[in-house]
């Protein structure tokens, strides 16, 4: 099953002024010319703050779940539950899952409610996204303090314009090193989410 022309995704924040932002749905097309356009479809986030309306001071964090929280069959690790637990405790985290379509996202969506996920996870910042691309953008528009990902191509698109990132590159490549996007302080390059000084 394709996607339609425009991609709803379940729920994402973006700033607004000054305030912190909680949720949002934002539509994306698969086209290559989106990246100009997508900023236009973008609706007003809702400036609602926490749980009963309460202000979120955390720094933002986005997480790319793909083959880091989730198998490549998009279930969940069994080590993620503890990370995500350490996680929320320190930011304001915003998982984004790279789908083949609308049918996948929803069928991860509720296996996750069934698993109680999102007792760990606000089910609004559970964002989906059809293409690597998109999922830079989307990080882009949350302007996170941190993200986390295990596609080159995202750090070198997002860092920068947000302080820090982590790059995890589960096979440990000396070679990666080369790449100029490791010449930027605020880029870290990890094995293992758990060897992140964020969980420690």
């Amino acid at each position: 099953m394709r996607l339609s022309k425009r991609f709803v995704y379940s729920g994402i924040a973006t700033v607004v002024t000054a305030a912190v932002v909680t949720g949002a749905w934002w539509w994306y097309s698969s086209d290559s010319s989106d990246d100009e356009s997508s900023d236009a479809e973008i609706t007003d986030s809702l400036n609602s703050g926490g749980p009963a309306g309460h202000p979120i001071h955390k720094p933002r964090l986005t997480l790319s779940g793909n083959e880091l929280l989730f198998d490549r069959e998009l279930h969940i690790l069994p080590e993620s539950w503890k990370y995500l637990d350490k996680l929320r405790h320190q930011f304001d985290v915003y998982l984004i899952l790279t789908v083949q379509d609308q049918e996948q996202a929803d069928s991860i969506k509720n296996e996750l409610q069934h698993a109680n996920f999102f007792s760990l996870l606000d089910i609004q910042k559970l964002l989906f996204s059809q293409t690597t691309e998109g999922r830079g953008h989307m990080v882009r528009h949350i302007e996170p303090y941190i993200h986390i990902d295990s596609d080159i191509a995202i750090v070198e698109k997002v860092a920068p314009f947000i302080p820090r990132c982590i790059y995890l590159d589960q096979n440990a490549s000396a070679l990666v090193e080369t790449e100029a996007v490791f010449k930027r302080n605020n880029v870290e390059h990890l094995q293992r989410l758990a060897d992140s000084s964020l969980l420690k």
